[in-house]
């Protein structure tokens, strides 16, 4: 397991990545934790994306680094298609960040699956329930 140690911690798992994000979560933590995964060698073999907000204390996320997020999300996914997307956190903000997120990606014609959960061991529930590469 390789993990980048941030406001965010990006830790690789088998299958996937996991965010986690702690304290004060701003627009640049946004921008360079994906920068980051998108980086990285394995980011065309991984089947999910795991974002947990469950630590955070404050969300300083703009419309704009959504934008930006949802778009580089679309360029990001004609490299990996097939990546499901969990957001965890129960936070109305976190909640009503993450419905935005999805309507960007949305009008974008982003192909990956994405979910809200309270908690990490839901999301992991989720992603096990028919992934496309899980054999």
């Amino acid at each position: 397991m390789e993990t980048h140690l941030m406001p965010y911690e990006l830790t690789w798992e088998a299958r996937g990545v996991l965010f986690t994000f702690s304290g004060t979560a701003s627009d640049d933590d946004l921008r360079q934790s994906n920068i980051d995964v998108y980086a990285h060698p394995e980011f065309t073999n991984i089947d999910y994306e795991i974002a947990d907000f469950t630590a955070v204390t404050r969300l300083e996320f703009s419309a704009e680094a959504l934008r930006w997020t949802a778009n580089a999300d679309f360029d990001a996914s004609q490299r990996n298609p097939t990546i499901r997307v969990a957001i965890v956190g129960t936070e109305k903000l976190l909640l009503g960040l993450a419905n935005m997120y999805r309507a960007l990606t949305d009008v974008r014609g982003n192909p990956w699956e994405q979910g809200q959960f309270a908690t990490v061991d839901e999301a992991r529930i989720w992603l096990a329930d028919d992934n496309p590469r899980n054999e």
